[in-house]
């Protein structure tokens, strides 16, 4: 399974679309869908997604510095791509 087929599996989910944060998560994967969308997502490693988050940040990614890596050591759900490895 594709990064991008993922993201269309989880934004149809009910659950998901009622987040009072939706939009958000949408943008987010949007930017993710980017640099990943092609990728299968058990080749993705850790790595990749920190040097995506440098990239971002090297080239003023849209949120201030001091919030990128500040919520988890992985922005992804680890529970998300064990469901689909």
């Amino acid at each position: 399974m594709t990064f991008a087929e993922l993201i269309d599996w989880y934004l149809k989910l009910k659950s998901v679309q009622k987040l009072a944060s939706f939009k958000r998560v949408k943008g987010a994967l949007g930017n993710f869908n980017q640099a990943f969308g092609e990728r299968i997502v058990s080749s993705l490693k850790p790595l990749d997604l920190e040097n995506y988050q440098d990239k971002r940040e090297e080239e003023g990614g849209p949120r201030p510095p001091s919030t990128w890596k500040s919520a988890s050591p992985r922005p992804w759900s680890p529970r998300l791509l064990t469901m689909t490895c």
